[in-house]
């Protein structure tokens, strides 16, 4: 192994490289027993992780967000109210979707939409506000070179399109938001998704500050078409195993309002605090 490279660096390259090769949308369940990837289920709403074949939780399973209760994050949002800020009028509503466009846009706009919820106040325009995030440790970052994530052929298939981080030197746990033209599978992770947790997980560990992190946890935030669901990856070189715990599918096609809870839900997967260990 090559010195100048960290453990967990080439931990995630071995397993990431023939992932790249692959030509499906979906991880099969060869893939996932060949490079010891363990898929659960994930319960939405706390973020206990399950067992994916009673839906029962899993016991002395880690759980790596403490959610926002419910409450209290839709009282926040209350009273930010993002959605009156000008630039985001009706028409950026969940519900308006136009049928002339495809899974990508839609994808898209759901991420676009969830930023706006958590960085705009309604009283930005006249006062030194923020929004929701401004109250906690967490920050956006511009999706830089290392974690361009895109799929390229005539159109972009799929791409990683926000990225939200703790500020150091707070713990490595990243969150993001994908969007996929493909439509999430309850039985299946997608390539995408597995493909954005390993990449995520190896460079997060050469960010400063995080080197000496062997378990990364990485929250996606994984949207294609007006359907959502979270998924959390854990990757960890210290025992040689990455697990993937994917939650229930959300479709969003009526709006954020008509499925309020769930929405409000989402944005506390975000900017929830930290938990688990990670050295």
């Amino acid at each position: 192994m090559n010195p100048a490279i960290p453990p967990h660096v080439s931990f995630v390259r071995t397993r990431l490289a023939p992932l790249v090769k692959l030509k499906d949308d979906y991880v099969s369940p060869d893939y996932l027993d060949q490079y010891a990837i363990k898929c659960r289920g994930l319960d939405f709403y706390n973020g206990t992780p399950l067992d994916p074949r009673s839906n029962k939780p899993v016991s002395h399973a880690e759980k790596f967000t403490q959610l926002i209760p419910y409450e209290r994050m839709n009282q926040s949002i209350q009273a930010t109210q993002p959605w009156k800020d000008p630039d985001y009028g009706d028409s950026s509503h969940l519900g308006y979707w136009d049928p002339g466009l495809d899974n990508w846009w839609y994808a898209n706009k759901i991420g676009e939409r969830l930023n706006m919820y958590l960085f705009n106040h309604y009283k930005a325009r006249t006062e030194h506000v923020m929004g929701v995030i401004g109250d906690t440790k967490w920050d956006g970052m511009a999706v830089p070179p290392e974690y361009e994530l895109n799929q390229q052929d005539d159109v972009v298939k799929w791409a990683v399109t926000h990225i939200w981080q703790r500020r150091t030197p707070e713990p490595p746990h990243v969150v993001c938001a994908l969007a996929d033209r493909v439509p999430l599978r309850n039985d299946r992770i997608s390539v995408p998704e597995l493909r954005t947790i390993l990449t995520l997980g190896g460079v997060r560990v050469v960010d400063e500050g995080y080197s000496n992190c062997k378990r990364i946890p990485v929250t996606v935030v994984s949207a294609a078409g007006t359907q959502l669901r979270i998924v959390v990856g854990v990757v960890d070189s210290r025992n040689k195993t990455v697990e993937v715990r994917k939650g229930p599918i959300i479709d969003f096609a009526e709006g954020e309002v008509k499925k309020w809870k769930e929405w409000i839900t989402v944005l506390s997967w975000i900017i929830g605090d930290p938990l688990g260990k990670t050295d």
